[in-house]
């Protein structure tokens, strides 16, 4: 189906929203294919400017809300200094837009295209060009066109390019993996994973090294229950593990492609060295986690002593306590994000599992750690979304530069729709 294209600019009233203040080419051939899509124009800001983040650890409740603001207006947050722009709204029809995950990106490597994923009756993914000095998103592109075989790209899991800043990487119900070109707007077969599949099942959690060179699956039966994984190395074509796992919760490649994090239900995980099929047992209750994101060789996690957890993959039990005693779970949860190219700092978005405001330090912010253990912390912004449903978690994930954070928000409003808000920091040192 094509869907016909507008082009058009969203006017900006050039005023800075205040927020009240406070007291605080691909492996295997396949056809190219063209793709329909709807557009829109620019997103534009409004220029404020970014101030210094906070770097205490007090308490700071969130400020009073103003209206929402459309799309393109900008909010300075008063309490933590950063800029945030509004990425989407519903004027071209969508009721929610929202990023992916903490750890699937937003950004291209170089933070110049934007991918979310829009609600349109079915689920699409959403595309912007971004211009990251003036904070302008344009070119919206709403992919309407699968690839010549089998259905659109799965929307929960697509990952860019690690060195392509137009491709980004998906799969689709015919167990194939594509590359989509955002600039072009063609697929490419990668690799076609049919004779791999559990009988009746399919392939999703998709990660995969930044060189774009090893690529891990979860893979499902027919129950749609989580029953294995498979590890597949692309400069080779060749299957490098296919296991099945009892009670398997999701898989994860660092980002060097050396190490497969295996995350079970019982919070024990297994960490394994591709190379040599080396395994290590972590064990829930003493350095077993549930929550986490993957470095090159490294991993941020919780911990189980109210905190955060940072260690290398090679040597999975020595680790990091980073703030401790200020990780508490009663009634917020947490999503992670290892983006970043610096990984001297992870990203952390803490949000109420009640829907309920601020009791303790970081409640209901995005954050940044310092993974050395030398308990700093950067604070970004309110996420603003109240909690009713997992969807209105934040999910917040930063761009490779450190300069943007993108995050899913319903703006205060209980219920209401969601959208997608980018933070702009200072990158951090």
């Amino acid at each position: 189906m094509e869907v016909c294209r507008g082009h058009h600019r969203w006017a900006v009233l050039g005023l800075v929203l205040l927020l009240c203040a406070g007291s605080h080419g691909c492996g295997e051939s396949g056809g190219g294919s063209s793709v329909g899509a709807a557009s829109t124009g620019p997103v534009v800001g409004t220029g404020a400017s970014i101030g210094a983040l906070r770097t205490d650890f007090g308490i700071y409740p969130e400020p009073a809300l103003p209206s929402l603001p459309q799309a393109g207006r900008e909010a300075v947050d008063p309490t933590f200094h950063s800029v945030i722009l509004r990425l989407t709204d519903g004027a071209d029809g969508n009721t929610s837009t929202e990023v992916q995950y903490s750890y699937w990106p937003a950004f291209n490597s170089d933070a110049t295209r934007i991918h979310v994923v829009g609600l349109y009756n079915a689920t699409r993914s959403v595309f912007f060009s971004f211009d990251k000095n003036q904070r302008l998103a344009s070119n919206k592109v709403v992919l309407a066109t699968p690839p010549s075989n089998g259905w659109l790209m799965e929307r929960s899991d697509m990952i860019w390019s690690g060195t392509n800043p137009d491709i980004i990487y998906g799969h689709n119900d015919t167990h194939r993996l594509w590359a989509f070109n955002v600039a072009s707007q063609q697929y490419q077969l990668v690799k076609d994973f049919t004779n791999d599949m559990v009988a009746g099942g399919t392939i999703f959690q998709m990660s995969k090294s930044l060189d774009d060179d090893v690529f891990a699956f979860t893979l499902t039966n027919a129950s749609a229950q989580n029953v294995g994984y498979l590890v597949w190395r692309r400069s080779a074509n060749a299957i490098l593990y296919r296991q099945m796992v009892p009670n398997l919760d999701e898989v994860q490649l660092d980002r060097s492609g050396q190490f497969l994090t295996i995350g079970l239900t019982t919070g024990n995980v297994q960490i394994v060295t591709l190379a040599t099929g080396a395994s290590e047992l972590l064990v829930w209750g003493v350095d077993g986690f549930y929550h986490h994101d993957s470095g090159q060789g490294t991993i941020f996690t919780g911990g189980v002593h109210q905190d955060y957890v940072y260690r290398s993959l090679q040597t999975p039990h020595s680790t990091v306590s980073l703030i401790p005693g200020y990780a508490t779970r009663t009634t917020q949860d947490h999503h992670y994000s290892m983006l970043a190219d610096n990984e001297t700092w992870a990203l952390v978005s803490r949000y109420s599992s009640v829907g309920g405001g601020v009791q303790a330090a970081f409640d209901n912010e995005i954050f940044q750690v310092a993974t050395d253990g030398s308990q700093r912390i950067r604070r970004v912004a309110h996420h603003r979304s109240v909690y009713q449903s997992y969807n209105d978690s934040p999910k917040a994930n930063i761009s490779r530069d450190g300069r943007f954070v993108a995050f899913t928000s319903n703006w205060g409003q209980p219920g209401g729709r969601r959208d997608v808000y980018i933070a702009e920091i200072s990158p951090a040192p």
